[in-house]
């Protein structure tokens, strides 16, 4: 890269005195579609590293799409430098007619034709997070299209256009868009506001991530950030609705260079005043969106009732592990600390706050009952298997052409797939699970999860119920 004297840095390569363009990506990307430079160098690398991006934005618009012919002629007039990225919410309805790229015209569309379906040909992990929460998985990324026009107004769809497509068709076919519901987007110039507007639409609640541009107010706002660990530990199932918001204001906490109080920081955020969160620190807690419209045909008791079974419930739990029961998102703080969620140390430069890599999970703290403590073991269990089971079934499509039986090993098929000999093992064992294969060694019946690396064994796969259970079709990485 370069700096403002147009000298080229250390890729070799210049960047046009007017900011840095996705054409000037070209040498990175040359290496990447050459399979020489994995994800993590890509995001090292100090021409991609000088943007600040979140990870999760790079992946999806710069590494998956950054030489795609569409994104340059669709995209390549943005300065990427002038550009960073926060959480806004939206209405749905705003994404019944959002566009994306002049040349990816009515694809959205198309998806929207069939939700179900396109759903369906995801990883199930996705599904599941469809059908229980209502919401994608990974967030998309929006942009201003006024950063293309100066002359247009409005959003449209950088990527993620299936996510979007899936949305729109669920919302015009009655399908499940939970009350609870978190898209993502929101990216913005980095000179101009974060603006947060909490979702009312049919009584549904979203959460994007959106590119935007205001030349006009001075300055560089901190991007929000959220522990990789927060889906999948399952304490959005056990807390308030805050307690997503909370998580994402701690972990953006957690950031090199900050130090001050939540209170400092949703100051300077959010100018005080964040409705995801409940106002400020000292809004009440609540299980529900109070201003959303009720499904009385999900929930035929009622917001109040719901509210307050939800409630007795929480207290009773809380009661009995000898813990507070937070009525605040003050208090809620005080429990995360306390469980060891958040970290507070006092400095002399002031308070710095941290997170561990792996959250406790709510079972080891509290008295789960038995309905909820086996639903967080599936969503688990699905999230943890699902990549590593779509990374075998495509070796034995993909490399193996659908093979009714192989003789194989754990270790071998860990080679064949550069995955790691007991995540191997999960994936066999989930195939066996589900029907899908059977594992012999001999004539006689084999527990994947007892076989030693090197013992041979016939994995025999029933395509046809595969295939009956499941849809697999290659697309672009532009996950629902």
């Amino acid at each position: 890269m370069t700096g403002p004297d147009d000298k080229p840095g250390r890729t070799g390569h210049r960047l046009r005195p007017g900011g840095m363009r996705l054409t000037d990506l070209r040498p990175l990307m040359g290496r990447r579609r050459d399979g020489a430079l994995s994800f993590e160098r890509f995001r090292t690398d100090p021409t991609v590293a000088a943007l600040r991006w979140p990870d999760d934005v790079l992946e999806q618009f710069l590494f998956d799409h950054g030489d795609n012919t569409a994104f340059v002629n669709d995209y390549n007039t943005i300065n990427l430098h002038i550009i960073t990225w926060q959480l806004e919410t939206l209405p749905a309805a705003h994404f019944t007619g959002m566009p994306t790229g002049a040349s990816d015209v009515g694809c959205i569309e198309s998806y929207a034709q069939n939700p179900v379906h396109w759903v369906t040909v995801r990883p199930p992990q996705i599904a599941l997070h469809w059908e229980t929460h209502g919401t994608w998985l990974r967030p998309p990324l929006l942009i201003e299209r006024r950063l293309l026009d100066p002359d247009t107004g409005g959003l449209q769809v950088l990527e993620g256009r299936t996510r979007v497509g899936v949305l729109r068709g669920r919302l015009r076919e009655h399908l499940h868009v939970a009350p609870t519901t978190r898209h993502g987007s929101a990216a913005g110039d980095k000179r101009g506001p974060v603006s947060v507007r909490t979702l009312r639409s049919s009584g549904r609640f979203h959460r994007e991530i959106r590119m935007m541009e205001n030349p006009s107010v001075p300055g560089q706002r901190r991007g929000m950030a959220m522990h990789n660990d927060w889906f999948v530990s399952g304490w959005e199932h056990v807390l308030p609705r805050q307690a997503l918001a909370l998580t994402m204001l701690t972990g953006t906490a957690s950031q090199p260079g900050f130090t001050g109080s939540l209170d400092d920081l949703l100051q300077e955020i959010f100018d005080g005043h964040w409705d995801m969160i409940g106002g400020d620190l000292d809004g009440v807690l609540t299980f529900t969106w109070h201003a959303e419209e009720w499904d009385y045909e999900e929930a035929p008791e009622g917001r109040e009732a719901c509210e307050a079974a939800r409630w007795e419930k929480f207290d009773a739990m809380l009661t009995a592990a000898g813990y507070p029961v937070p009525t605040t998102v003050r208090d809620l703080v005080e429990l995360y600390l306390t469980w060891g969620l958040a970290r507070r140390h006092e400095t002399s430069q002031g308070t710095r706050w941290s997170m561990p890599t792996v959250l406790p999970l709510p079972g080891d703290l509290l008295p789960l009952d038995t309905e909820l403590t086996r639903r967080l073991d599936k969503i688990r269990w699905i999230m943890r298997t699902g990549p590593l089971v779509d990374v075998l079934v495509n070796h034995l499509i993909n490399e193996l052409g659908e093979p009714q039986e192989i003789l194989t090993s754990l270790d071998r098929l860990a080679a064949a797939t550069s995955q790691d000999v007991n995540d191997l093992r999960l994936a066999v064992a989930e195939l066996v699970q589900c029907d899908d294969a059977k594992v012999l060694r001999g004539q006689d019946p084999a527990d994947p999860e007892r076989l030693e690396p090197h013992h041979r064994f016939r994995l025999i796969m029933d395509w046809v119920h595969f295939h009956d259970t499941r849809i697999e079709l290659s697309l672009a990485h532009d996950d629902a």
